[in-house]
């Protein structure tokens, strides 16, 4: 796990939407760790927004390689629960 963490992070359908905050070498660390985790089908990247979309089947993913992942995860899947 880096101490990179996930901001704005909402679900759009199948796939989380988040942004990445992170400090240096940490910052890199966390960009490896999604790539080596995510295959390329399943990830996208907005430069013009800086926003990440990742297929939701990739939740627990999320969680081992961000300091906030499991947390951005649980919250927003509970609240999804709740409409």
């Amino acid at each position: 796990m880096t101490t990179a963490k996930l901001l704005d992070f909402r679900k759009d359908g199948d796939w989380y939407i988040f942004r990445i905050t992170a400090k240096g070498e940490d910052f890199a660390k966390a960009i490896e760790a999604l790539k080596r985790a995510i295959p390329l089908v399943h990830r996208r990247y907005d430069p013009e927004t800086k926003t990440w979309s990742v297929a939701t089947q990739y939740g627990p993913e999320l969680a081992q390689i961000f300091a906030n992942g499991a947390q951005c995860v649980r919250l927003v899947e509970c609240q999804l629960r709740l409409f």
